[in-house]
């Protein structure tokens, strides 16, 4: 009975995170499809009635507008250190021109919280920082935090509710995919109180062949087996001993905390 009982909310929890509509971004393969609905990262866009900056201006739209991709232009400009491709689109009936950087990669909802991505290439460290930008649903209001995104190149976005924590509105959570062995195919949460948005969790899903394997997971309280008021982080190490005789050793560790406004930063007390 317990293993069906355990089976059902598994269940549900995958429902939860797959119900949404998951769009997979690849950070070296950034465009957008003919006929693909996408919202406005930028706020005050010029819509403009040629893909160059000195054409006229057809209407100045705001941030999370709705706009239809009709065909990708061949020419570009440079936003935010990244040649994106001007892109002719169709809104409320017209037809002109936006820059692919004032374009949200994706566009999720949750409450009257809106989550938009972009990307600015980081000049430090070089590759790209993730742009996330929370917008108020009801006033447009928005704030704007950069994440640097590390060696895994395709991602995707999800959002949640509190999932019992009262001490904050909702969460967004970076998904990345590890395209082959030894790449961190972990993720970040992302926790908005209603004022702020702060990097709150980083975790790691790392496997090299049948050798090494490193699995980390958040479990919050509403979350199966999860603690009240708490937040529950487990890690999983395993490697393989003997290939012949399939030998293999697994340490697991948890950790329980309460959220205090700052990212936790996870680390093991005995090596400290």
């Amino acid at each position: 009975m317990r293993n069906y009982v355990l089976l059902i909310v598994l269940s549900l929890f995958f429902l939860d995170v797959y119900a949404q509509e998951v769009k997979y971004i690849e950070t070296e393969n950034i465009q957008f499809k003919s006929n693909e609905i996408v919202y406005l990262f930028g706020d005050d866009v010029k819509f403009r009635a040629e893909p160059t900056t000195e054409s006229n201006v057809i209407d100045v739209l705001k941030i999370n507008s709705k706009v239809k991709i009709i065909s990708e232009v061949n020419s570009s400009f440079n936003y935010n250190g990244i040649d994106w491709k001007w892109y002719k689109v169709s809104y409320n009936n017209k037809v002109g021109y936006i820059i692919g950087g004032l374009l949200s990669l994706d566009q999720k909802e949750v409450g009257d919280s809106i989550y938009l991505i972009s990307f600015k290439q980081n000049t430090l460290e070089g590759g790209y920082d993730l742009l996330i930008r929370l917008v108020n649903k009801k006033t447009l209001e928005y704030i704007e935090l950069p994440y640097t995104l590390g060696d895994t190149n395709i991602f995707s976005i999800h959002v949640h509710d509190n999932k019992g924590l009262s001490s904050i509105k909702d969460m967004l959570l970076i998904d990345f995919m590890a395209e082959a062995c030894g790449v961190d195919g972990g993720g970040c949460y992302f926790f908005n109180d209603g004022q702020s948005l702060t990097k709150a969790i980083q975790f790691s899903r790392m496997v090299d062949g049948d050798l090494y394997w490193q699995h980390e997971k958040v479990i919050f309280p509403e979350d199966y087996e999860g603690i009240k008021d708490k937040i529950v982080f487990i890690s999983e190490h395993g490697e393989t001993i003997n290939e012949d005789t399939n030998y293999k050793k697994t340490t697991t560790e948890s950790i329980e905390f309460i959220w205090k406004g700052k990212f936790l930063e996870i680390k093991n007390e005995e090596s400290e």
